[in-house]
């Protein structure tokens, strides 16, 4: 569920009652990014591309198997700068 003003009442209603939660974010895409690009040594990610990546992660998940730091790190190539791409070839060659 994407959280907007209509449904905070209910969510924290449904918190009141016992419901729990978890919630992912872009500071989430934001840390993985920082990690890959630490390691790349290099900018990876267009970061305006994260809040559609989030809502396209939530929106897509399979339900069986919930959303991991592996499914983030999965939209998170989604993401990624074609230059970049471009580049980490040209390394690998």
């Amino acid at each position: 569920m994407i959280i907007t003003d209509e449904n905070e009442i209910e969510l924290v209603e449904r918190y009141r009652r016992g419901a729990r939660g978890v919630f992912w974010n872009i500071l989430d895409f934001e840390d993985r990014a920082k990690r890959a690009e630490r390691i790349e040594g290099m900018e990876l990610y267009d970061r305006n591309l994260f809040p559609k990546a989030l809502d396209m992660m939530i929106e897509t998940h399979d339900a069986n198997i919930g959303i991991t730091w592996e499914t983030i790190d999965f939209w998170l190539e989604w993401c990624k700068l074609p230059e970049t791409v471009a580049k980490q070839l040209k390394l690998k060659i």
